[in-house]
């Protein structure tokens, strides 16, 4: 009788467990009408708006001396402004159409929603994000463990821009600044089926 008794109760105990879980299950379905921090940080990673490359251009800019880092790295042809095939390989990892006059340095990567303000059917979300170099753009951060690498003779010329240059260098040299962690702000809109993004800043 006792161990009857003990059967029904478990059965009854699992039947609760299972129905507090389906509720919960529910409570976390998310509701495409709220547009939550998740939906918002999908919403603005997979934007192309988002999705941005810093890059050398040799072509337009045959004079800059960071070129000198990429065919260190051997990503330019020694003799020639023409990519190896190291460098298209490293457009190709990137998940990029190759461009065969530049070389990426860097790319941008999301890091979290910080807040949502919705007014209506449209909504702002601000969020962090920051540029994340590869091998050549760390490279051109001065005084990095990257930079020091260098062989003196480029370092010198990395310091030492022509002043046509200098417009796309950090003030002062013409190592590169990356900025750290910035912010940006992406604006959704409510439609029928849920919340849409419209447009992303970067800053």
């Amino acid at each position: 009788m006792v161990i009857h008794l003990k059967g029904k109760i478990m059965k009854r105990t699992l039947a609760l467990l299972a129905i507090v879980c389906a509720l919960i299950g529910c409570q976390r379905a998310e509701d495409p009408k709220v547009l939550s921090r998740e939906r918002a940080a999908t919403l603005i990673k997979q934007a192309g708006s988002f999705q941005k490359v810093l890059d050398i251009n040799f072509y337009l800019q045959p004079g800059n001396p960071q070129i000198l880092v990429a065919r260190h790295f051997g990503y330019i042809e020694t003799d020639k402004l023409e990519l190896t095939e190291r460098g298209r390989q490293l457009w190709r990892d990137m998940n990029l159409r190759v461009n065969e006059h530049a070389v990426p340095i860097a790319r941008t990567q999301f890091n979290e929603v910080s807040g949502i303000s919705t007014s209506g059917n449209a909504a702002d979300g601000k969020f962090t994000w920051q540029w994340i170099p590869n091998d050549v753009g760390k490279a051109l951060i001065i005084d990095s463990p990257e930079f020091r690498s260098l062989p003196e003779d480029i370092q010198t010329k990395i310091r030492q821009p022509p002043r046509a240059m200098t417009p796309a260098f950090a003030s002062g040299n013409s190592g590169f600044n990356f900025g750290g962690v910035r912010q940006g702000t992406g604006n959704f809109q409510l439609y029928d089926d849920g919340w849409r993004l419209r447009n992303v800043y970067l800053f």
